[in-house]
């Protein structure tokens, strides 16, 4: 609500002012401050509950995200071991046999498919140091932007606050100012 700039004019009494208007317009005000004060409180609830959802939603993706590239890592780490495995009882196989040239062949894809489980296990143990450097760093982000909402918040209180003290200040006054035309009014009978 943005302030009016209106000058009230009350009715003129033996006295003073008349009483009803004073009151009337003593009324109206704290209605209108009372409409204020619950207008910025649904205002405070809904960005409340629009944080959370965000909030929600940001973290959940990345970590499926990053957890579904962990899986295929995994996944890949398994086969090639699978393969590692194979290939070592075919090099045990053809040891047997005694065909040097074949054995070598085999030992040099041994240890080609040594070397490529040992790539795709220093990729794995990156990309999960990833995932929980990203997790945490989402983690701190997170609670940066909440403790921003926060701070927002306690903002907006502290500005509710003061609003409701200066009105209470107007109402003191006004009702004062009631009391003495009161006064004055009783003064001249």
């Amino acid at each position: 609500m943005g302030k009016k700039n209106v000058l009230v004019r009350f009715r003129s009494a033996m006295g003073g002012f008349h009483k009803g208007d004073v009151t009337q317009y003593l009324v109206k005000l704290n209605e209108e401050h009372k409409a204020s004060l619950e207008e910025m409180e649904e205002k405070v609830a809904d960005l409340e509950q629009e944080n959370d959802m965000l909030r929600q939603t940001v973290g959940t993706r990345r970590i499926e995200e990053l957890e579904a590239q962990k899986q295929g890592l995994e996944e890949n780490v398994r086969n090639l071991e699978e393969k590692v495995r194979l290939l070592e009882e075919q090099v045990a196989e053809l040891s047997v046999t005694g065909d040097a040239e074949i054995r070598e062949k085999e030992l040099e894809a041994y240890r080609r498919a040594e070397a490529m489980e040992r790539k795709a296990s220093r990729r794995y143990r990156q990309v999960s140091g990833q995932v929980e450097d990203i997790s945490g760093a989402m983690a701190r982000e997170l609670s940066g932007t909440v403790d921003s909402a926060r701070n927002a918040l306690d903002a907006i209180g502290t500005q509710l606050s003061v609003l409701q003290d200066v009105s209470e200040q107007l109402q003191a006054t006004m009702q004062g100012g009631v009391e003495k035309l009161e006064a004055m009014a009783n003064d001249c009978e």
